[in-house]
């Protein structure tokens, strides 16, 4: 037995050893902590991402950097700097090398700076790929040019260069040309670096007007409603001297857009809210057509061709005194020759547009199911202010109901205010706070006329009613503290002095904030007619705190902010007359004037 005690002595005190080591062994084992390295020298190389040297001073470049000498490094430190100068846009790329010697940093920032643009060249794509001069385009080139950032002298950017494919796009969309495409390309060495020229692809497409515009599938709404939430509009007709002013009936992509953007929220605002909308027109079966294709294949090789014989035609003339005077005469006739067949072509494809470029418009509408709103019910919350902790206040966590809770505002009271009452058609801009007709507001409103001025609807719940048109709402209130008003403050009267607006005030101090007085004031002192906008709200507003506990009284600041606008005038006058001859006039006014305080 006390061979046994002893062996399990040892055991123990083996064991309280080893238990002390593991504890200590991060700091018996643990290596110094490595001071990081200071910056030392700021290097910046420059390079260019084009034909010839950099533009930019270094100095430019160091102006961006923030790190400086001394800094001690950490990872990361330098990407701030690099965001900065990609931002300005005038670098293809931005790197840092950093490298140690002897302890100290070297940090290197490398820079590929883009080159100015040389050119900018404009050139019309036909359908087979090949390109023709901006000559051919519709549209002149100068005017083309004139929705370009990039220009010759302007550096390089590939976002400026995708901005005005853009800008291009939507200008031959505004003029009625549909099917437009841009594409756009920046030239290079055979190194990948810039040239400096710019070319733009444009394939134009054509323009149509709308004969005939109509909707299909509006069992809901007559026709007439529909016109008014869409701009397209038939072509101007001679009998018809208001469509001379509102549209002149081209068809625009992104104008259908926005007008079937528009139709469908309209029906969702009014229960639709699976409706959908679509366009239809004959503008791509004229442009998918043998006959079209023809006209325009044969305008393109005329114009190819007329091209080759002005260039052969250049290239003689370069010749100077060298040049073949018969050969020279030969190619003019042919120039001449070629024009002809050119304006032959086009007129050719205009007479054929003439009667195929006016199309049939229709929006196609698929309703699909009214909905209604089903039961409408009212949960009251609570926030805490210390913990941020939500409680609801009306009922149990089970959700059986609190007998002796009493709400400031009763759900039938609530009930009352709002449009989306059960049985009522389903309208979601009611839901919105933004929405002109917003059920949120009406109820904030009515809290902030009992002085609860941070009460706010928390969310709406929706829950559809599977199987049926119905949808369910839940409000979920969070009806907030009553407030006492504290102070007001006047703000933005320069010329105006205080007691001019307190003297309109419908509101004073250590009364309750009724924001229904607050609103009664704020016209008052509009009406005065010497302020361009007259603002009214609590200082802290909606997202002042809640109190510790439900029904305590808070305080709050009123602020009323005013701009004041230009109360005086001065007219000068004059004329003449057989009885009392020469006569003049001189008005001075002033409406901001108070001869008792002058």
């Amino acid at each position: 037995m006390k061979m046994c005690h002893m062996t399990t002595s040892k055991t123990s005190i083996l064991k309280t050893i080893a238990l002390a080591l593991l504890l200590l062994a991060p700091e018996l084992f643990a290596q110094p902590a490595v001071a990081p390295p200071k910056v030392g020298e700021i290097k910046v190389t420059l390079r260019s991402h084009g034909t010839g040297e950099p533009d930019i001073t270094e100095a430019y470049v160091r102006n961006h950097i923030r790190i400086r000498p001394g800094d001690l490094f950490r990872a990361g430190m330098t990407n701030p700097d690099v965001h900065a100068l990609m931002k300005t846009g005038r670098f293809h790329d931005v790197r840092v090398e950093a490298s140690q010697v002897d302890g100290k940093l070297t940090l290197e920032f490398i820079a590929v700076v883009y080159p100015k643009v040389a050119s900018v060249d404009l050139l019309l794509r036909r359908p087979d790929g090949t390109t023709l001069t901006a000559a051919s385009l519709q549209i002149k080139e100068k005017d083309l040019l004139k929705k370009l950032t990039l220009r010759r002298g302007i550096r390089y950017s590939a976002t400026q260069q995708q901005a005005d494919e853009k800008a291009l796009r939507e200008h031959y969309e505004d003029k009625g040309y549909y099917r437009v495409s841009v594409s756009s390309e920046a030239e290079r060495q055979g190194d990948g670096k810039l040239t400096g020229n710019v070319k733009y692809f444009i394939t134009e497409g054509e323009q149509f007007q709308i004969e005939n515009m109509a909707f299909e599938g509006n069992e809901g709404f007559d026709t007439d409603d529909l016109m008014d939430f869409v701009k397209a509009r038939e072509r101007r007709r001679w009998y018809n001297p208001i469509s001379w002013f509102t549209n002149d009936g081209r068809i625009r992509p992104l104008e259908l857009e926005a007008d079937i953007e528009r139709l469908e929220t309209y029906y969702r605002n009014r229960g639709y809210l699976d409706a959908k909308v679509e366009v239809t027109h004959t503008a791509d079966a004229v442009l998918a057509s043998d006959a079209y294709q023809h006209h325009v294949k044969t305008l393109n090789k005329a114009r190819s061709d007329l091209e080759v014989l002005e260039t052969t035609l250049a290239d003689e003339k370069d010749k100077g005194d060298a040049a073949d005077e018969d050969r020279l005469d030969l190619l003019e006739d042919q120039v001449d020759d070629q024009e002809d067949v050119v304006e032959d072509a086009e007129d050719d494809l205009e007479d054929f547009l003439d009667d195929a470029s006016y199309v049939n418009l229709t929006f196609k509408i698929t309703e699909g199911r009214l909905y209604r709103v089903g039961t409408v019910d009212f949960e009251y919350y609570w926030q805490n202010a210390r913990d941020g902790e939500t409680t609801r206040l009306d009922a149990e966590p089970d959700g059986k109901a609190k007998p002796d809770f009493k709400p400031v505002s009763p759900k039938l009271t609530l009930m009352s205010l709002i449009r989306m009452r059960e049985g009522e058609i389903y309208a979601p801009e009611r839901l919105l706070r933004s929405g002109p007709k917003s059920d949120l507001r009406v109820i904030e409103n009515h809290y902030g006329r009992k002085s609860h001025i941070n009460a706010r609807v928390r969310q709406v719940i929706r829950k559809p009613v599977t199987g049926t048109d119905k949808i369910n709402l839940v409000f979920e209130i969070f009806e907030g503290n009553p407030f006492n008003l504290d102070l007001v403050q006047i703000e933005g009267n320069e010329k105006t002095k205080d007691f001019v607006i307190r003297r309109e005030l419908a509101i004073a101090s250590g009364e309750r904030f009724d924001m229904g007085r607050v609103e009664r004031s704020r016209r008052r002192i509009e009406g005065m007619r010497i302020f361009q906008s007259v603002r009214a709200f609590p200082r802290r507003g909606p997202d002042a705190r809640q109190g510790a506990n439900p029904g305590e009284t808070l305080n709050d600041d009123l602020v009323v902010a005013v701009r004041e606008k230009n109360t005086g005038n001065f007219m000068i006058g004059g004329g003449f007359s057989t009885d009392s001859g020469a006569f003049a006039n001189v008005v001075m006014g002033q409406e901001n004037f108070d001869i008792k305080r002058w």
